[in-house]
């Protein structure tokens, strides 16, 4: 608008920004407070996306429905950046708790982005078959997608990318000597074949090894390539003489052992088919220069075991605890696990043969070992050390967990991730005063009066006249 000569105009700032930037900040303001709050309430004790974006369907829904009157551009100028503001708050909050990634933001951002093209669609929809009434119509159009089974699965698992790692390019053989019922069930082959779904941590392994059951420890069944895993083994004087000779002589084993076993049987005691104990173990153990104990305190308590440069937090059943009588093993993680150099070989021992158990680490459905769902690291600890001692395929980075120690109290990172919504509210307050105070004064040679109104064309004398 230009000025005209010796006028004073306001400068006109666009109406819609200020709007659209306070409508941004409120809704990403919601939605990074949603998802914090719901990590604080639930206990959610892991870093990753799935409290945000378990917010994000209803929040923007909800949010399409408030600006449903207001013209298209507007509407998805407003949610396209409340999400990126809210998509960078959730990813500060990662980055400060140490599990940025910022390939995993801008995939959930087009995720959102593909989210914000259906509620339009929906919206559109509703206003061309609904009549007076299609915001109900669009209400309930949104309810029961954001209730329609599979639906919001499915944009997490677009969100979030595969939810599984992907399997190794090749299995490497891994032995496995065993007294739990890990392969054959208890019941026998009938039981094992009617068995819904086998145990977690031998899917895990099978998925990364070409698993050999062994029914006994012996020279000629442990000469192949591999390492071993022993899980509380039944195991004979001649079989003891069997493992140490092979370690010795450069072989590779993980060996669980297990003053308190407490596997979920349901034969009655004495009965030769339960779990073995761990006394037959117990020589070979001081032989290595190892001392195991039941550890006593609280059982099913979390611990942290620093492995091949990660953090893995476990959740052992009844664990003991191991100490060395000679300095030859090194001890981890309160005794929970020890590192043995034997000779040409090495050999971890693991206090503990519970935590296999689907019950201490596995979450809620069919994808409760990946890294949104489980509620342990078990299963992935047992696959990197098996890694570290064979030649197996690493843990993928994608699969490893960022877990939380508090995550019941607000910290100081609750305002760095509610910072980019901040930024728009004041954005949108900013320009919204400049539009209201600002003025552009112009320079001017006229002097009153001026021919611009029809009192304004008289002088004072003419007034002064025109009353006497």
């Amino acid at each position: 608008m230009a000025a005209g000569p010796g006028g004073a105009v306001p400068a006109r700032i666009s109406g819609r920004w200020p709007a659209v930037a306070g409508w941004a900040g409120a809704y990403a303001f919601a939605e990074t407070l949603a998802g914090l709050l719901s990590i604080a309430i639930a206990g959610h004790d892991r870093a990753d996306w799935t409290p945000f974006l378990a917010c994000r369907p209803w929040l923007l829904a909800v949010a399409a429905l408030l600006l449903a009157a207001r013209p298209w551009r507007f509407r998805l100028a407003a949610m396209a950046l409340g999400l990126a503001g809210a998509t960078l708050g959730g990813a500060l909050w990662l980055a400060a708790k140490g599990a940025g990634d910022a390939i995993a933001a801008l995939r959930i951002f087009g995720a959102s982005i593909l989210l914000l093209a259906a509620v339009e669609l929906v919206l559109r929809l509703a206003r061309w078959a609904g009549g007076r009434r299609w915001r109900l119509l669009a209400a309930a159009l949104l309810l029961g997608l954001a209730l329609l089974p599979g639906a919001v699965a499915a944009y997490e698992r677009v969100a979030l990318g595969p939810l599984d790692p992907p399997p190794p390019a090749r299995r490497p053989p891994l032995h496995l000597l065993s007294g739990l019922p890990l392969i054959w069930s208890e019941g026998g082959v009938a039981e094992t074949l009617g068995r819904s779904r086998p145990l977690a941590a031998m899917l895990l392994l099978r998925s990364r090894h070409d698993v050999l059951p062994l029914a006994a420890a012996r020279p000629r069944s442990l000469a192949g390539p591999g390492p071993l895993l022993a899980v509380q083994p039944r195991i004979d004087a001649e079989g003891l003489v069997a493992l140490d000779d092979w370690v010795w002589r450069g072989g590779r084993m993980l060996l669980l052992a297990d003053p308190d076993v407490r596997w979920p049987t349901r034969l009655p005691p004495g009965d030769p088919a339960r779990p073995p104990g761990v006394a037959p173990l117990l020589p070979l153990l001081a032989h290595w220069g190892l001392a195991l104990s039941p550890a006593g305190g609280d059982p099913l308590m979390l611990r942290d075991v620093e492995w091949a440069g990660a953090v893995w937090r476990v959740r052992p059943g009844a664990p003991g605890r191991l100490a060395s009588t000679d300095g030859a093993c090194a001890i981890l993680a309160g005794g929970l696990a020890a590192d043995c150099r034997i000779g040409q070989g090495r050999a971890v021992i693991l206090a503990d043969a519970d935590l296999l158990d689907d019950d201490l680490w596995v979450g809620m459905g069919s994808h409760g070992t990946g890294r949104f769902r489980r509620t342990a690291d078990n299963g992935p600890l047992i696959a990197a050390i098996l890694a570290d001692l064979g030649d197996g395929q690493p843990v993928e980075p994608s699969d490893s967990v960022v877990w939380i120690e508090s995550p019941l109290r607000p910290d100081r990172h609750w305002l760095l991730a509610l910072l980019p919504s901040l930024l728009l509210l004041a954005a949108g307050l900013v320009m919204g005063r400049r539009g209201i105070h600002a003025a552009v004064v112009t320079k001017s040679s006229q002097t009153y009066p001026q021919a611009m109104h029809r009192y304004k064309e008289r002088t004072v004398a003419d007034f002064r006249h025109r009353r006497e």
